[in-house]
């Protein structure tokens, strides 16, 4: 999707996640699966985690950038329709395979991939068709990167908070696809369809937090719009451990019948989404320290400097003590009916041709949610280990 004209992509540890249609927000935009459109597994946003479908078990893509007569009108920047394979894609008898391995020299991780699919042809006039495709992969990463919030001050624009992140990412990709077709002549088809595919997210992430203007603070004079110089400022260190699985099902059955010049199409479909946070448990320390740190964006905007790199105050972890200990756990399920019949009937209209649309459709959804928060602050809720018990020995790879 990311050669697409008009199409760009938004990036979660550096994996498409998001789509974005013309600019707009990826909420804009709607998804669909062999023409049957599919909720979100996301309970605080409309758009799609195509991450969690792998592009091994797709067949084509089709971007419409403006609203058709037959789409919803949620697809307001444009649609997205993901078609999987068919067994009338070939003459035949088909099996194709593919597997590959690679390591990540930069964080010592492997990643894995491999999918297959089969399909044939049969009947007198080999009118049935079948086909069967799966996909796996896994990845094992450990991604990095350095966050900073500009905010308004009485100085100017200035950054009032960074943060450094860590992570190490084992992501699985699980994905299936089956068909059967029948297409007795080339004005009549029928098809069922079925989708499955899982996405598991096992992460770990180690952070250090800057607050520049801690207790509402301002930098010392002389501070530019690239480089300041704060006292007092606050260091945070967190640990968390998150996993997160995202489900998407769907079933669909629809008949295409050819009438003259124009057409008719009856879908009938059944789609599932959900996504599960098991467990998402942060803790957080907080050090004694104020010390006054400085950062210089100047010299080199692509790699900034920041003197706590320097002076080294958040090593001291003797001086960290326990602030909070959160947790968080839910689990969202979609579920969707789609009913819906079109037809197209092509009319003259001056020197070309006009298509007139016309139709019905029945839209169906449940949406079930439950979640569980808890922020304890109290001492009671500190952890045996001290934060030095909990680190490993490997340095942070920042800026590598």
């Amino acid at each position: 999707l990311q050669r697409a004209p008009g199409v760009g992509i938004e990036r979660d540890q550096g994996e498409g996640r998001y789509i974005n249609v013309r600019g707009a927000p990826s909420e804009w935009s709607a998804i669909s699966v062999d023409g049957i459109q599919i909720p979100s597994v996301d309970p605080t946003t409309r758009a799609v985690d195509l991450d969690t479908l792998p592009s091994d078990i797709v067949a084509n893509l089709e971007v419409t950038k403006s609203l058709l007569p037959y789409q919803d009108a949620d697809s307001i920047a444009g649609a997205v329709n993901i078609t999987t394979r068919s067994a009338f894609d070939r003459k035949g008898f088909a099996l194709t395979g593919m597997a590959g391995a690679s390591y990540n020299q930069f964080g010592k991780g492997s990643d894995y991939r491999a999918s297959g699919s089969v399909g044939d042809r049969f009947g007198a006039d080999r009118q049935f068709g079948v086909l069967l495709s799966g996909s796996y992969s896994r990845t094992d990463r450990q991604p990095d990167n350095v966050e900073n919030a500009w905010t308004p001050t009485s100085a100017g624009l200035r950054v009032t908070e960074t943060l450094f992140k860590d992570y190490v990412t084992k992501r699985e990709r699980i994905a299936g696809t089956a068909a059967l077709e029948w297409r007795p002549s080339d004005a009549t088809r029928t098809w069922v369809r079925g989708t499955y595919a899982r996405f598991a997210d096992n992460e770990y992430r180690d952070r250090i937090g800057i607050t520049w203007n801690a207790d509402q603070a301002a930098p010392v004079a002389g501070s530019t719009d690239t480089a300041a110089t704060w006292s007092k400022t606050r260091i945070e260190k967190a640990l968390r451990h998150r996993q997160q699985v995202n489900e998407i099902k769907t079933v669909t059955g629809g008949i295409e019948q050819q009438l003259g010049d124009g057409q008719v199409r009856a879908d009938v479909a059944y789609s599932e989404t959900s996504q599960t946070y098991p467990r998402r448990d942060e803790l957080v320390f907080r050090s004694t320290l104020r010390p006054t740190l400085s950062y210089d964006f100047g010299r080199d905007t692509d790699l900034p400097s920041y003197s706590l790199f320097t002076s080294n105050e958040h090593l001291q972890l003797d001086r960290y003590g326990f602030r909070e200990n959160s947790y968080r756990s839910n689990t969202t399920k979609n579920d969707e009916f789609t009913a819906q019949i079109r037809m197209d009937i092509p009319q003259p209209l001056g020197s070309g041709t006009a298509t007139l649309s016309t139709g019905g459709k029945f839209r169906a959804r449940n949406i079930r949610a439950d979640e569980e928060r808890l922020r304890d602050q109290r001492a009671s809720a500190a952890p045996t280990q001290t934060l030095a018990g909990l680190l490993s020995d490997e340095e942070s790879r920042n800026f590598d």
